[in-house]
């Protein structure tokens, strides 16, 4: 019941606050409808930066766990190469 009590206070405050701001535009005679559009736009133009933020951690990420496995299947093999070595070495007759 709070929680409703809540949520429909922050509305009417929104709502008295866009009605405030209603009328400062006509005081001063904004064109409200072009400073409405900028507002979306910048949200837009957020929303797009944090998209392409959240698809440059998730490459960086999926990069990350694609690579490591590589990686680690080269050093084994390596780890083999000089094993196999070390057993020639070991087994020549000088």
């Amino acid at each position: 019941m709070i929680a409703y009590f809540c949520v429909e206070e922050f509305l009417v405050r929104f709502e008295f606050r866009g009605q405030s701001f209603l009328r400062v535009c006509k005081v001063f005679s904004f064109d409200c409808q072009s400073l409405l559009e900028r507002f979306v736009d910048v949200g837009l133009d957020v929303v797009l930066v944090e998209l392409a933020f959240a698809f440059l951690i998730l490459s960086k990420v999926m990069a990350h766990f694609l690579v490591q496995p590589l990686l680690l299947l080269v050093q084994v093999r390596l780890h083999n190469l000089v094993v196999a070595f070390a057993f020639v070495v070991l087994h020549f007759d000088l």
